[in-house]
């Protein structure tokens, strides 16, 4: 057995795109385990408790994005990696279109995409907040992909929004769609064809939970147009009394 660690330093990687590279990795012959991650000082304890050696990780920081996998044997476990390194980067290379362009902002973004009406938003949790609060003021809706905000900072972000006749789905919101849409990850299901109003929709306290309620209300055949994940029910009043966190309804 072989454990393998590639380490990608001042490398931010979101985790869309992490899974996507884990899951390359994961089905390359021989492989027993795998993990995209950043190199925070959990995942290092993690990925240390997996058997990846230390001094593989001594240098490694919050702002390095590492790779690791153990297999069968080094050739596999060099084949994973490399399948891995090649899902995350291709992913990132800019089309044809945009080449020239280097976006460092959400207001650069949205004056490069015009017309665009949601943000995904997928950075460390720290920095998760402000970005959310530029989008809403650019009049976006919010899908937070991040998680580790605090709750504070998510009651100010989601009574801003309202204020502003604007969504926040999330902190931690890792599926959603919208008018057929899959934001984060989604269940395929029979598309509508009635209006969404007709329809209906589904709302949680938690992602995954509307996206169950979502694939049994499409057991029939009408369909969901919007399944929007709301995020941590600690954060809302009536949950706090009815549910516990974690905890949530459609």
């Amino acid at each position: 057995m072989t454990n393998l660690l590639r380490l990608f330093k001042d490398t931010y990687v979101d985790s869309v795109v992490q899974l996507g590279g884990m899951r390359a990795m994961r089905e390359v012959a021989g492989v027993r385990w795998a993990s995209a991650v950043m190199a925070t000082p959990a995942n290092v304890e993690a990925l240390q408790a997996e058997g990846m050696h230390a001094s593989d990780l001594a240098n490694a920081g919050a702002n390095d994005f590492c790779l690791a996998v153990r297999a069968d044997s080094a050739e596999y476990a060099e084949q994973a990696l490399d399948a891995g390194t090649a899902a995350i980067f291709t992913s990132r290379e800019p089309t044809t279109e945009r080449a020239g362009q280097h976006i460092r902002s959400v207001r650069q973004a949205v004056a490069a995409q015009r017309g665009s009406n949601v943000a995904v938003i997928s950075v460390p949790g720290e920095y998760a907040g402000l970005a959310a609060f530029q989008a809403l003021s650019a009049g976006l809706h919010v899908l937070l992909f991040s998680d580790n905000v605090p709750v504070e900072k998510e009651i100010a972000l989601k009574s801003y929004a309202r204020s502003k006749g604007l969504l926040v789905m999330g902190p931690g919101a890792g599926t959603a769609m919208l008018t057929g849409t899959c934001l984060g990850f989604a269940n395929v299901v029979t598309p509508c064809l009635e209006t969404a109003v007709a329809s209906g929709g589904a709302y949680g306290a938690r992602s995954r939970r509307p996206d169950a309620f979502g694939r049994r209300a499409d057991r029939p055949g009408r369909g969901r147009f919007h399944r929007p994940g709301r995020g941590d029910p600690r954060a809302h009043p009536r949950d706090r009394r009815r549910r516990s966190p974690g905890r949530g309804g459609a």
